[in-house]
């Protein structure tokens, strides 16, 4: 098995080189893609220093050492991988050992496998336990991962109907080809383009779930993850995700499960958007949703579109 590790790099030099070590660790990982996304610090220099030390490492930038986010960033890496499997992790995050040690045997076991979750453990650094000016840390889980086993089929279900359980991309091993059905990372979005990602990720491929306790990679959390950042707009690209998810399951083939899986979170998010709760509001509007369901492909016309807003002023 050899896998290609994405890590985008953005003003990441004093973890850069724990993350790569990790990953080389590794006796799978046949090649560690760093793509610098316009750092201002020393970050790209430390990742030419890691390429000419180890010729697994490769190193990428955009044109003219620009930013463009996360998300274009790890398509870089992936347009660029050469290996059969892709594996992420962050510059700030490091692999544990014998981090693809059970993914190898869930491949092998299951020749119909396009992935594999395994669960992520936080570490709250020093740093991150006196940020509490736009993000309370409190209650953050020391483990990402569903709660639950479920076959590939159900899992996307699970994703959206189970809110606190996710799967992180640092969890994630795919089959390059899968990026065929899914798509690569939305660039629009600079928040949540991950979990959109393994969402369409399970609606079309089998994602199969290894352990769900025991973590195969350390997220770690500091005050300046780039996921805590004060300007981004989380509300609204909650809710972008439920929009952007169910236009794209118009355009797929999916099983009606996941189809009206797809319905539920926009709709749910929809109702967040608006600052309104689904309990509590929602079931006012059932009608929208049993014609939702009803009517899946509706939402593919403009007109659907165009009446979101008309429906929206009657959510009050």
């Amino acid at each position: 098995m050899n896998i290609s590790i994405i890590i985008p790099v953005y003003n990441a030099a004093e973890y850069l080189r724990e993350a790569v070590s990790s990953a080389l660790a590794q006796p799978e990982v046949a090649e560690v893609v760093l793509v610098d996304d316009g750092s201002k610090d020393h970050s790209l220099e430390i990742a030419r220093a890691l390429a000419n030390e180890n010729s697994r490492v490769v190193v990428l930038t955009h044109p003219n050492g620009s930013n463009r986010g996360s998300a274009e960033t790890r398509n870089v890496g992936i347009r660029a991988a050469t290996q059969e499997y892709i594996a992420f992790i962050d510059a700030d995050d490091w692999f544990l050992p014998n981090r693809f040690a059970l993914t190898k045997q869930i491949f092998m076991q299951y020749p119909n496998a396009d992935g594999v979750c395994e669960a992520v453990v936080n570490v709250i650094t020093d740093k991150a336990q006196s940020y509490s000016q736009t993000v309370s840390l409190e209650g953050t889980p020391d483990i990402h991962m569903v709660h639950q086993a479920t076959s590939p089929s159900q899992l996307l279900i699970q994703l959206i109907d189970d809110p606190n359980g996710i799967v992180m991309l640092q969890g994630l091993c795919v089959k390059k080809s899968l990026f065929h059905k899914s798509g690569l990372f939305d660039p629009e979005f600079r928040v949540f383009e991950d979990m959109l990602l393994i969402k369409k990720m399970a609606a079309v491929g089998n994602l199969y779930l290894g352990h769900l306790t025991q973590p195969v990679s350390a997220r770690r959390i500091h005050d300046t993850n780039i996921s805590f950042s004060s300007f981004k707009d989380t509300d609204r690209a909650k809710y972008k995700e439920g929009e952007v998810l169910l236009r794209w399951a118009c355009t797929k083939p999916l099983v009606s499960g996941n189809m009206n899986a797809a319905i539920r979170f926009y709709y749910r998010t929809y109702f967040y958007s608006h600052g309104k709760q689904f309990s509590n509001k929602g079931l006012k509007f059932e009608w929208l949703l049993s014609t939702l369901y009803r009517f899946p492909k509706s939402v593919c016309f403009k007109q659907y579109w165009a009446a979101v807003p008309v429906v929206g002023k009657l959510i009050k």
